[in-house]
């Protein structure tokens, strides 16, 4: 009778446990994420703009209860952000101590710009009766807001345990990618044609919050010319990818030899793991596709070129009649009436230039060509 009672004892106590445990469920994966995507990393809390391996791993243990997990900041920004209509997404993950009897647990999320609150939500509960690392993730409805240089983007968060037990909150780790993101942001570009040294390229200027040091790497795609700009992007363009040079917000593709109407697509690999396609059209008839040469100096030419200033002064007169030698003629050239400083002045600075800008056989021959012609005024006077 006593070991019937004690049976009767343990299946009432299996009965409670079991109706006092939820049901069991699969739990769904976490929520994808796009637009701006933040990675929560170390026991600072801060979000990097990065991927999980790039952060440092954390946790802490929350019980029953409310348990204010604290707040998570991003750098600040270097540019304004503004998103109309966005929807932001946190996925923290927990892992229970033991099983934990009661509900579950969910996230009340707050957003803030320098403290001051931009949207706030409750997550759903979610279950904790498996030994497993478990998403728990919260997700806003639509808002908008503007930040501007130097504000700084902060997640604070409180994690409430309905029932006995306890869980770690995880963040930081390859089976707890915790992520924060808000939605709907495109990356930000402008894009034309112009000429370089060695030809042609489509120059292009990006605009990121953080002054693009989330960007981590930049392609190019060409396909024309084409005879309509409203053409849809082919499935494999021609010339296809171009030679691509720059660095953080500034870039360049070489589309030398290639006119008319082009159309392109820049692919930017974020640091977030985030790709942006942004593609147009362009036009780069006046764009020559020619090397620029960039004028270079002679100094021969211009010391040759400096010698036409000596002939006005050889060739300014003769004396009498008479023949003199080139000291006289330059002495009574600049003691004379007839010859001032302001036009030998004059002609050095033509020679000069002259010389350093066209070269030592240009020079050679307008300096060749003058003293011929005052030599023959010269003769024809005597």
């Amino acid at each position: 009778m006593a070991r019937g009672n004690i049976s009767l004892c343990f299946l009432a106590l299996s009965l409670i446990l079991v109706y006092a445990l939820p049901t069991v469920v699969a739990h769904p994966p976490p929520p994808e994420t796009g637009g701006i995507v933040f990675t929560l990393s170390g026991d600072e809390q801060s979000m990097i703009r990065g991927q999980v391996g790039d952060a440092e791993s954390a946790d802490t243990l929350v019980v029953t209860g409310s348990n204010d997990l604290g707040s998570w900041y991003a750098e600040e920004l270097t540019a304004p952000l503004k998103m109309e209509n966005t929807t932001a997404t946190l996925v923290l993950y927990a892992m229970p101590v033991g099983i934990v009897l009661g509900q579950g647990i969910d996230l009340e999320v707050t957003v803030m710009i320098d403290g001051e609150e931009i949207a706030y939500g409750q997550s759903e509960v979610v279950i904790l009766n498996e030994p497993l690392m478990t998403n728990v993730p919260w997700v806003s409805e639509p808002f908008s807001f503007e930040a501007e240089v130097g504000q700084l983007l902060e997640v604070a968060v409180v994690a409430n345990l309905d029932g006995l037990g306890g869980a770690e909150m995880t963040w930081g780790q390859d089976d707890a990618p915790a992520v924060f993101g808000l939605g709907g942001w495109v990356l930000e570009h402008s894009a034309d044609a112009v000429a370089e040294e060695d030809g042609a390229a489509l120059g292009v200027e990006f605009v990121t919050p953080w002054n693009c040091t989330d960007i981590e790497n930049v392609s190019l795609l060409i396909h024309g010319p084409v005879a309509d700009h409203d053409e849809p992007w082919p499935e494999e363009a021609t010339p296809g990818e171009v030679e691509v040079t720059g660095d953080e917000c500034s870039w360049a593709g070489n589309v030398s030899g290639l006119s008319g109407t082009l159309l392109y697509q820049w692919q930017v690999d974020m640091t977030d793991g985030e790709q942006f396609n942004l593609t147009g059209d362009i036009e780069v008839e006046l764009v020559s596709a020619q090397a620029i040469s960039k004028p270079r100096l002679s100094l021969f030419g211009g010391l040759l070129g400096s010698i036409l200033a000596l002939v006005p002064l050889l060739a300014a007169t003769t004396q009498g009649g008479a023949q003199v030698s080139v000291v006289e003629r330059a002495r009574s050239a600049l003691e004379g009436e007839r010859m001032t400083a302001a036009p030998v002045a004059v002609w050095a600075t033509i020679g000069i230039v002259t010389g350093l800008l066209a070269g030592p056989a240009v020079a050679g021959l307008i300096v060749g060509t003058l003293v011929l012609l005052f030599w023959s005024l010269d003769t024809e006077s005597a």
